[in-house]
């Protein structure tokens, strides 16, 4: 029976929902938190080992257990990657959190009336 080696890596997909409920777009101004949630596959065979993440450019990654929260106004930029059962890394990703949850400020300008009282 002839070995089957495993050489392809996993795949890591990011699916991101608002606070709402709705789904989030990568690098999209919102004004709520946004909750990252991340799967993986292994078309290669021997399975999805582990998904690793870091957040906001650290460069430690750590094991990914549960859905990662972005509640930072600002840009946030989760990474990621995915490893098999045989050590092939999945490609690292990125996915970009920009929040605003400051008040929209609207300027108004109100006529002033003449001598006539008329503006």
């Amino acid at each position: 029976m002839p070995i089957s080696t495993d050489t392809t890596p996993p795949n890591t997909t990011p699916n991101a929902t608002t606070a709402d409920g709705n789904t989030y777009t990568s690098g999209k101004w919102i004004n709520q938190n946004v909750t990252l949630t991340l799967t993986a596959s292994d078309e290669g065979g021997s399975g999805v080992d582990k998904i690793f993440y870091n957040a906001d450019a650290s460069t430690i990654y750590q094991e990914y257990t549960a859905p990662v929260s972005v509640t930072s106004a600002g840009t946030s930029t989760v990474s990621f990657y995915t490893t098999d059962k045989v050590g092939n890394q999945g490609e690292a990703k990125t996915f970009t959190v920009m929040i605003d949850k400051s008040a929209t400020k609207v300027a108004s300008t109100v006529p002033k009336a003449n001598a006539t009282g008329v503006a």
